[in-house]
C-alpha cells in the first residue's frame, strides 16, 4: 500500500459556545467518513502518516482541547477522557455525517470507546488503536482521586513555563518521554502542530492541566455499562511494545480488558511495533487492516 499523493491534508476549524476546535481534513465528501481521535499530548499530525494510506475515506482528524492548535479549557477545569465525546458529535454534524468510521489512539481510543456507546446507531466501525479502555478506579477511592487531581491542577497552573533552549532539545525530549516513546521523525511530525518558538525558548503548548488525573474516574461497572451498548464493528489494533506490556499480568485491569475484547467480538491483531504504530514501521500494515476492515463488506 501506497500513500495517495492527491491525499494532503487542508486545515478545519470548528466553534462551539466561543471554544475553537483546530484540526485537519484528508479526502473528500462522497468518500467513507471516518473521525480520528488522537492520544494525550499529541495533536492530529498524529495521523499524518495513516491518513493518506487510507484510500476511499473522508477523513477528519481534530486537535483535541489542550492540544495542538485548539484552544484550552479555562480556569480550573480538567480534562476527564469523556469531555469530547459530545464534540466528536458536534463535529460530525458539522460535516454532515450521519454514520461514520470511527479511530482512536491512546487516549482517544478510550474515548472512542465510550463514544461509540453514546450514539451506537452512528458508529459503523470503531478502531482502536494501542489501547480500549482507561484504566477503571474503584469507588471507594473516588475521594483520593479528587484530591490528587485538584492538587496537581494547582501545581500546574503556578507553574513556570518549561522551555527547551534549542529545536533539536525539545524534540529530543519527546523521544524519550517515558509516556510514549516516539521516533524522531513522529516526534518532528508532533511538533508542526505542538510546539512553539518563544523568546524564551521552545515550548510543548499542550496545557499543563492535562497532566492532572480528571477528577473523577470510571468503574469497572461503568466501563462495563459502555461496552455493552456498543453495536459497532470493532477492530483493535496493538503495538507489541507498545502499553500491552506496561498492563500487570492478572490484574483487573487486563482481566477487564479480555473481558470486553469478548463482548465486542473485536477483531485483534498484534503489530511489531510500539506504541505509536500508526505513525512508525508498522503504519502501511495498519492502514492496510483499517482499509480491509471498513471495506469487507
Amino acid at each position: 500500500m501506497k500513500a495517495d499523493s492527491q491525499r494532503i491534508a487542508s486545515e478545519s476549524e470548528f466553534f462551539f459556545n466561543n471554544f475553537r476546535y483546530a484540526g485537519q481534513v484528508w479526502g473528500s465528501q462522497g468518500q467513507v467518513p471516518a473521525l480520528a481521535i488522537h492520544g494525550w499530548l499529541d495533536n492530529s499530525a498524529s495521523f499524518d502518516v495513516l491518513a493518506p494510506l487510507l484510500n476511499n475515506v473522508h477523513l477528519l482528524a481534530p486537535d483535541l482541547a489542550g492540544h495542538g492548535q485548539s484552544d484550552h479549557y479555562k480556569g480550573l477545569s480538567d480534562y476527564p477522557v469523556w469531555s469530547e465525546i459530545m464534540a466528536i458529535y458536534a463535529m460530525a454534524d458539522a460535516m454532515g455525517w450521519e454514520k461514520f468510521v470511527l479511530i482512536g489512539h491512546s487516549r482517544g481510543a478510550m474515548m472512542s470507546l465510550l463514544a461509540a456507546a453514546i450514539f451506537p446507531e452512528r458508529i459503523s466501525h470503531l478502531v482502536l488503536l494501542d489501547a480500549m479502555a482507561p484504566p477503571p478506579v474503584k469507588a471507594e477511592l473516588g475521594p483520593e482521586r479528587m484530591v490528587k487531581s485538584i492538587r496537581e491542577i494547582q501545581r500546574r497552573l503556578k507553574r513556570k513555563l518549561s522551555c527547551y533552549p534549542t529545536y533539536e532539545l525539545a524534540i529530543d525530549a519527546r523521544c524519550k518521554s517515558e509516556f510514549g516513546k516516539v521516533s524522531k521523525a513522529s516526534a518532528e511530525l508532533l511538533a508542526s502542530r505542538g510546539l512553539d518558538h518563544l523568546e524564551q525558548g521552545f515550548h510543548w503548548h499542550a496545557d499543563g492541566k492535562l497532566w492532572a488525573p480528571s477528577n473523577v474516574a470510571l468503574t469497572v461497572e461503568h466501563i462495563q455499562g459502555f461496552v455493552t451498548n456498543i453495536k459497532a464493528k470493532t477492530l483493535i489494533l496493538l503495538g507489541k511494545h507498545g502499553l500491552k506490556p506496561l498492563i500487570k499480568p492478572g490484574s483487573d485491569y487486563e482481566v477487564m480488558l479480555d473481558q470486553l475484547i469478548d463482548e465486542l467480538n473485536a477483531n485483534v491483531q498484534e503489530f511489531d511495533d510500539g506504541h505509536y504504530l500508526h505513525m512508525e514501521s508498522a503504519a502501511i500494515d495498519v492502514a492496510q487492516a483499517i482499509q480491509d476492515f471498513v471495506f469487507d463488506e
